[in-house]
């Protein structure tokens, strides 16, 4: 199985004109991890299938199953799609990657709410303020990091001061 998604990323590569570095380096990956995978000796995770279709354009049924066709055909996708998508195409890998943890949390999350799943992750927030929590714990922790020298790929949605869930209020929603 692995060989198979292997021999589909190499065309997916090679279809766009693209080396193993430039491939790899836009999606956050070393080109000694995308020549594992291509070659079968390494599998492709979930979360980079949904990130190398973001990223690129793929379909991720013809990625992991060969069905359909490669690309999806972008001129199906409603404006505020093609909007999201170029926004997420000039993310960094680190953006990249938060931004699908937060997305896989909340359709998680959506479902739950609609009765699709068992439970709530616990981080669909519904207040205005709670987004903003969100985005200023992602730009504390990316300042955090460049002002001490860390790699910001080290940071994740988990834990530090405001990221994370909610934190408790004293009881005023207001």
């Amino acid at each position: 199985m692995k060989q198979i998604i292997g021999t589909r990323l190499s065309e997916l590569r090679k279809s766009l004109g693209i080396k193993q570095t430039e491939f790899a380096k836009k999606i956050g990956l070393t080109s000694a991890a995308i020549s594992a995978i291509e070659l079968g000796k390494a599998p492709l995770t979930e979360s980079n299938i949904h990130l190398i279709a973001l990223t690129f354009g793929v379909r991720e049924e013809w990625l992991e199953k060969g069905e359909g066709d490669m690309m999806d055909d972008e001129a199906q996708l409603s404006d505020q799609e093609r909007r999201l998508l170029a926004f997420f195409r000039e993310l960094s890998p680190l953006a990249r990657k938060m931004l699908v943890e937060y997305a896989q949390k909340l359709v998680s999350d959506e479902k739950a709410l609609r009765g699709e799943a068992e439970e709530s992750t616990g981080w669909c927030w519904a207040q205005k303020d709670d987004l903003l929590h969100f985005a200023k714990g992602i730009d504390g922790k990316l300042e955090e990091a460049r002002k001490s020298g860390r790699d910001p790929a080290d940071f994740t949605l988990e834990g530090g001061p405001g990221i994370g869930p909610r934190p408790e209020t004293d009881g005023d929603t207001g």
